[in-house]
């Protein structure tokens, strides 16, 4: 094409032109905004986590996403975790985590759950006072002014349940994902979100930091879908496990070591009525993790019958947030149970097994016993008459009957 025709052309394109300009232009202006996130776990304002990757201090090795190694399954979709570190159907059992928000209990208003909630999941919530405490600052300008500056701490609640699965087993001779497959040492790291949270372009932002993360309960045991309880293995050990344990909180991923002088853009982010906020603890993301001990399957002869069960623990944290500015948008929940359910399965005939189980219930319930007992009797009685008329023959038994009655 020729000068002319390029000419011509874009004489005649010129509105065409100009919107595929103010196209490309709008792009490039707005392509770092639209690309910064793919998703998020809750819109409110406050910590948010997330799962972020695991670490197998054993085999020193690091899972992430996008660094999954020779791990068949490595899913960290926000707050839920799906994870197999070999081959999908041998050597150890899935790894399957979930987790809630880091919510305001509603319990402070007068929420009480449902008897069948343990007490000490939500006892020492009902008598917190949102915000627990309140400091301020008054400092002196050059000019002989005050300013003065307030910083709220707030108490949430979050929780967090693992369980161990499988997808090939129980089956007798041959080793599977059941067969008493143990994780050891293997730590969950986890990602809080604290970057301030905006809805109306120039309105005023909260910040928040991050003070303590403090294990407040633990259950090691779970139901089955019909409402029966099992207890995980007796080997079954997790860090922490101990209420009252503190989660320590670091700065960059997996705790590695790093540069952690916040730059020019950590001090405008974190700028509060003139004054900078210690970028130490108000940033954008801080990081802890858990470690599970020892934690897998457990398998098991029942009689006839070849019997799995995996470990589930629930975990329920108190973070204890600092907050600068007006939390206005909370996530207040309203939870009555949580946890995840243990996963069992049998191989081979349970009839036995469930019989001599019945047969156990049935001689727990004292009215049975004493049904039994009242039979028992009568056929000692039937046992005995059949025994004298054997011996004495019937005449003399109706003549003692008859003395009897005269």
């Amino acid at each position: 094409m020729d000068s002319r025709n390029i000419t011509h052309f874009v004489e005649n394109n010129k509105k065409l032109i100009a919107v595929a300009a103010l196209a490309v232009i709008l792009l490039a202006a707005f392509k770092p905004t639209l690309m910064q996130s793919v998703s998020y776990t809750t819109a409110y304002e406050g910590a948010k986590a997330s799962f972020y990757g695991i670490y197998d201090a054993q085999m020193n090795k690091y899972y992430t996403p996008s660094a999954r190694g020779s791990a068949s399954l490595c899913q960290l979709y926000g707050t839920a975790l799906k994870f197999d570190p070999d081959d999908p159907y041998a050597g150890m059992p899935n790894l399957v985590g979930e987790m809630t928000s880091v919510m305001v209990p509603l319990s402070q208003s007068g929420w009480i759950p449902p008897d069948w909630v343990p007490s000490s999941w939500w006892r020492d919530a009902t008598s917190w006072s949102n915000p627990s405490k309140v400091y301020e600052w008054h400092v002196k300008n050059p000019g002989g002014t005050y300013t003065a500056y307030r910083m709220e701490e707030w108490k949430t609640k979050w929780y967090v349940s693992f369980s161990a699965e499988w997808d090939s087993g129980p089956t007798p001779m041959i080793s599977t994902e059941t067969s008493n497959q143990r994780y050891r040492n293997m730590d969950v790291w986890f990602e809080f979100n604290t970057e301030p949270t905006w809805y109306f372009e120039k309105a005023d932002k909260a910040y928040f930091a991050i003070a303590k993360v403090e294990l407040s309960n633990i259950e090691f045991s779970a139901k089955d879908p019909t409402g029966q309880t099992y207890s995980a293995s007796s080997t079954c050990r997790t860090l922490p496990m101990s209420p009252g344990s503190v989660l320590t909180l670091y700065t960059q991923p997996f705790g590695q070591a790093g540069s952690i002088a916040p730059g020019e853009s950590a001090f405008t982010a974190y700028y509060y009525q003139n004054t900078t906020l210690n970028p130490q603890y108000f940033r954008d993301k801080v990081y802890c993790y858990v470690s599970l001990l020892d934690f897998g399957t457990t398998e098991w002869w029942d009689w006839l019958a070849l019997k799995a069960k995996g470990d589930v623990v629930t975990m329920g944290f108190t973070v204890t947030q600092f907050v600068v500015g007006e939390w206005k948008v909370k996530d207040v929940g309203d939870l009555d149970f949580y946890g995840r359910w243990a996963k069992l399965a049998s191989w081979g005939w349970t009839g036995l097994g469930d019989f001599f189980t019945a047969i156990a219930q049935w001689f727990a319930n004292p009215f049975n016993i004493a049904g039994l007992s009242a039979f028992a009797l009568l056929a000692i009685a039937i046992v005995t008459l059949i025994v004298l008329v054997y011996f004495f023959g019937i005449g003399p038994l109706i003549r003692l009957f008859r003395r009897g009655d005269e």
